[in-house]
């Protein structure tokens, strides 16, 4: 009996029969799926789900709640920020 030394297995013309293009499309999609995993773990906070900016109040509050402005400075940019509002 002939015997090709793959136990019966005829891959055909390609090497990898269709192995070869599945690997590649298997790991592409492998890679796609790390890549928007680690897309949504590590977005900002502040990004919303219809991917609107967040607003200049919603920034400057969370700049205070991290500690980069003290509250005399808070204080007086949401004065500001008002005044800017109500003058429009």
């Amino acid at each position: 009996m002939y015997s090709n030394g793959q136990n019966g297995w005829d891959m055909g013309f390609m090497p990898m029969g269709f192995g070869g293009i599945g690997m590649i499309i298997f790991m592409l999609f492998i890679a796609v799926g790390i890549y928007w995993l680690i897309r949504r773990i590590f977005a900002s906070n502040l990004e919303q789900e219809n991917g609107q900016q967040p607003s200049a109040r919603e920034l400057l509050d969370v700049r205070y709640a991290r500690g980069d402005i003290d509250r005399g400075s808070y204080l007086q940019m949401c004065k500001d920020l008002d005044q800017h509002i109500s003058s429009q």
